[in-house]
């Protein structure tokens, strides 16, 4: 049975003069020629028109609309398959952005976003529901009693690295003028506080602003930075000894018998700020 991997990292979600599309791409083994690798398209593998995953904070939803299949010189019995996601129904002309009523390039409230997606290697003991990781709040130190519990992935104290899917996100307005300085220096380094961009509170954070006067029209354009995080930015941290050892578990009738004995969750970005308050045309994202 030919084996189906998604690379996480090649996610790719692009919004360029109104018109957004998006990529993904897999590696098949195991299949013996390209007909085996088409009759995996509508189970392991996306079949044509269907949607990209978790749409709903997109300006569309966009289905999958051409496909490519290539052969992996390497291996005699795996192909590479690339999809190519395109908006649902009619596309709007690219002058024009449905974010923004329809404005024009250059006009105040015209708005743009480009995205990339990518997976990331982390040290990880435990194993926790994602529900833990969404309303945990990490502001415990080494010394705090609170152990996220969970199931433990470590031998011995040794980590297991696991994926943690990350994305960029950045969103370009057009104003009348720069926001306050001071705001923007408010809000760098924080995570949102409420819902944004599709995100829930504590997983989306502000990384960085760019900021520019347009000399034809005397308008600004600002650039908005975000980082989201499927894990909220937590990091795990075992708990050591004094000789900066991990501390296992030593009762042969724990759950955690030769593991990691405790393990907290801490959160380097513990504060947070309302984004919407940013920029008056983040309105709808």
């Amino acid at each position: 049975m030919p084996t189906v991997i998604e690379l996480q990292s090649s996610r790719q979600y692009n919004h360029n003069k109104g018109k957004p599309t998006a990529t993904r791409e897999f590696i098949v083994i195991d299949a013996a020629n390209e007909s085996e690798v088409l009759a995996l398209f509508g189970s392991t593998l996306p079949q044509q028109n269907e949607s990209y995953p978790n749409t709903s904070a997109f300006i569309y939803d966009l289905v999958a609309r051409d496909f490519s299949i290539q052969k992996v010189p390497e291996h005699p019995q795996a192909f590479r398959i690339s999809f190519t996601y395109e908006p649902e129904g009619n596309i709007v002309p690219a002058n024009v952005n449905p974010w923004t009523n329809d404005k024009e390039p250059g006009e105040v409230g015209y708005r743009t976003a480009q995205a990339s997606s990518r997976a990331e290697l982390v040290d990880l003991w435990r194993s926790v529901p994602y529900s833990t990781i969404n309303t945990y709040e990490a502001q415990g130190s080494m010394d705090s009693d609170t152990d996220i519990g969970g199931t433990a992935l470590d031998q011995r104290g040794i980590p297991v690295s696991c994926l943690e899917v990350k994305q960029e996100i950045s969103i370009t307005v057009v104003d009348q003028e720069l926001p306050r300085a001071s705001d923007i220096q408010d809000a760098l380094g924080k995570r949102n506080l409420v819902r944004f961009l599709g995100y829930d509170d504590g997983h989306v954070l502000f990384t960085g602003f760019d900021g520019s006067i347009q000399p034809e029209t005397g308008n600004t354009q600002c650039t908005f930075k975000f980082l989201f995080s499927s894990f909220a930015h937590l990091v795990q941290v075992p708990k050591r000894s004094s000789l900066g050892d991990v501390v296992t578990e030593n009762d042969s009738t724990s759950a955690y018998y030769g593991k990691a004995f405790k393990v907290y969750l801490q959160q380097p970005f513990r504060f947070t700020y309302d984004f919407n308050s940013l920029s008056p045309h983040f309105s709808g994202l």
